[in-house]
């Protein structure tokens, strides 16, 4: 049986992400349920490209930026 590789996340679908889920990563926190279904709707009204990932992908890469953002709000503040 072969490993499912990930596919890389493009700089368009990272920009879409931040702009549809923006004010949850400066909230720092997940968006979850509704939320997701939400942004991914307003994706596709707009031809955008995140409404053709899968809803654990979006999750997990929303955790990854919300994780970034944590450690650079704790690095200013000197808790690292």
């Amino acid at each position: 049986m072969k490993a499912v590789k990930g596919r890389r996340w493009t700089e368009e679908e990272e920009e879409e992400v931040k702009e549809i889920y923006g004010a949850a990563i400066d909230k720092m926190r997940i968006p979850e349920g509704g939320e997701l279904t939400a942004g991914m709707q307003q994706s596709r009204e707009n031809n955008g490209l995140i409404h053709l990932r899968s809803r654990e992908a979006i999750r997990k890469r929303l955790q990854a930026l919300v994780v970034e953002r944590c450690e650079l709000y704790n690095a200013q503040r000197g808790f690292c």
